[in-house]
């Protein structure tokens, strides 16, 4: 409803749609409050929302065109109360079936409202109109291209050349209109009702005459069909679910439907496994994951590494889970097949034991939740009943590989290569710290200066709050200014006083700020 309300076609809550220009267009509701206060402290929150494509080649939504011509205050309000009458969110929503004009009535629409006395609110609205169109006919001075989706307004005029016949469509009848021989042939008479609309017509403008009849002013292209559902190759319905960062180093040269084969016969091998150096790369985790058939051979493997605060050793185990759990998911949709009895390989207890249970709710306090609401999401698609087993980790440090059981050696060949996949990642790291580590089938992800929050995000958002108001406070008291501010590692500071107790950090805070008197200070003069 608010992208509605403004005018916009993606969530307000992205970086494009700044609460101070916009924000006084919306409805006071909860939304609009939290839209406010993601704006105000600088936090980036992505939803799974689907954002509506534009129409037309050239389009845009009509109040970004106005924001973009500089209207800004009440003038931007007038013009959204108007367009908002018009129920009009595109350009095209309000341009003639051609794309080279705005309908004509849109100068005058305002005398037959009910918001006719409001002189100031016609004036602004003209005055728009005039800043994208301009000549007695209202000519765009971007003319719109053809239809590449549907039209977010129901067109309801249509015309059939070869017949040169026309329908208006009403919501409870089609009118049906045909040319008079006697009458020039872009005037067509009304002739009745039709019980079914003509196909392969095309949307046109028509303008009243008099006696029924249509004067047809303009045609435009033939519109835009709804999308066709597409055949996805299985990669291609993997990396729909979001998160492509988990699949990059994943090829197929065609799809594993051997993985539906190796099931029947009980003989699919899944193993994951994780790597964290904290010493090496603290904020870098990496993980690998193999699904291996031991009766046709067939093997289908990957790695990746996720840039997070977050992460440790236990995450990065839980996320190569998740990866397999993803997979057999994937591969249920994509064959339409219940799928179960997978061997599932780990060498950590705690992850096995978390991805037995079922989730039906998940704690804001948990660690990890990003990864159990996903979790959760997958337990309500699919039962997904295979055998999670616990592998003991590094058996190749005592029994030579030859020796080792097939369990054992794929574990160990996820252990190499989730290694690999940090090492990698340490290389790359410019690339991997600006990533948005978005998980797949992940609803909704908060972030705090590019850091993802994977647990309950009340602590770090109180550290935002007070960072934001000793900031300004500073600036404004004169201390320091914000440059100066911004360049103090408070971030290295804070790391260490969370590893001292409370009363610790309750000293210093008060010490460094002049609020706690030692030696000479405490001298009564």
């Amino acid at each position: 409803m608010e992208k509605v309300v403004c005018s916009s076609s993606s969530q307000p809550f992205s970086l494009s749609y700044d609460f101070n220009t916009w924000g006084h267009l919306a409805t006071d509701t909860w939304v609009k409050a939290l839209w406010e206060k993601v704006d105000l402290l600088d936090i980036t929150l992505l939803l799974e929302y689907d954002g509506i494509p534009k129409p037309r080649e050239h389009d845009c939504t009509i109040m970004s065109e106005m924001v973009k011509l500089g209207f800004k205050g009440k003038e931007l309000k007038r013009i959204n109360r108007a367009r908002i009458a018009q129920e009009a969110l595109f350009i095209s929503d309000i341009a003639t079936a051609e794309g080279t004009n705005l309908k004509m009535y849109l100068e005058d629409w305002w005398e037959d409202s009910f918001e006719r006395d409001l002189g100031e609110h016609r004036s602004t609205w003209k005055k728009a109109l005039r800043h994208i169109a301009s000549g007695p006919n209202l000519y765009l001075n971007q003319p719109l291209g053809k239809w590449i989706a549907p039209s977010t307004r129901k067109w309801r005029q249509f015309y059939h050349p070869e017949t040169n016949t026309g329908e208006l469509h009403y919501d409870d009848k089609i009118l049906h209109f045909e040319n008079d021989p006697d009458d020039r042939a872009y005037i067509l008479s009304l002739s009745g009702e039709a019980e079914t609309a003509l196909t392969d017509t095309i949307p046109v403008t028509f303008v009243d005459v008099v006696d029924g009849k249509l004067k047809l002013k303009s045609r435009g292209p033939k519109l835009a069909e709804p999308p066709l559902q597409e055949h996805l190759s299985f990669i291609e319905a993997l990396r729909s679910k979001g998160g492509e960062w988990m699949w990059e180093g994943l090829v197929l040269d065609e799809d594993p439907d051997w993985i539906i084969d190796a099931l029947e016969r009980g003989s699919l091998y899944c193993a994951t496994d994780g790597s964290h150096n904290k010493k090496l790369a603290p904020l870098i985790s990496g993980a690998a994951w193999v699904l291996f058939c031991s009766h046709s051979r067939k093997v289908m493997r990957g790695e990746f590494a996720e840039f997070s605060v977050a992460a440790n050793s236990y995450r990065t185990e839980q996320l190569g889970m998740l990866a397999l759990h993803l997979l057999l998911l994937t591969a249920e949709e994509y064959y339409q097949q219940s799928l179960t009895d997978a061997n599932i390989f780990c060498d950590n207890k705690g992850t096995i034991q978390t991805f037995s249970k079922e989730h039906r709710r998940i704690p804001a306090g948990a660690k990890n939740n990003d990864i159990l609401r996903v979790l959760r999401r997958i337990q309500t698609t699919s039962k997904l009943a295979h055998k999670l087993q616990h592998v003991k980790a590094h058996q190749d440090d005592n029994v030579p590989f030859r020796l080792l059981s097939l369990d054992a050696k794929l574990n160990f060949e996820c252990d190499i290569r989730a290694k690999h996949a940090v090492q990698q990642a340490i290389e790359d790291y410019a690339s991997i710290c600006t990533t948005i580590y978005s998980l797949p089938l992940e609803q909704a992800s908060v972030f705090f200066d590019g850091s993802k929050q994977t647990s309950d995000i009340a602590k770090e958002l109180r550290y935002q709050i007070g960072r934001r108001n000793a900031r300004q406070f500073y600036q404004d008291e004169k201390i320091m200014d914000n440059s100066t501010f911004d360049s103090i590692a408070w971030a290295d500071l804070r790391s260490i006083l969370e590893k001292r107790p409370k009363m610790y950090q309750l000293w210093y805070g008060k010490q460094c700020s002049g609020f706690c008197g030692t030696g000479s200070d405490l001298t009564i003069s």
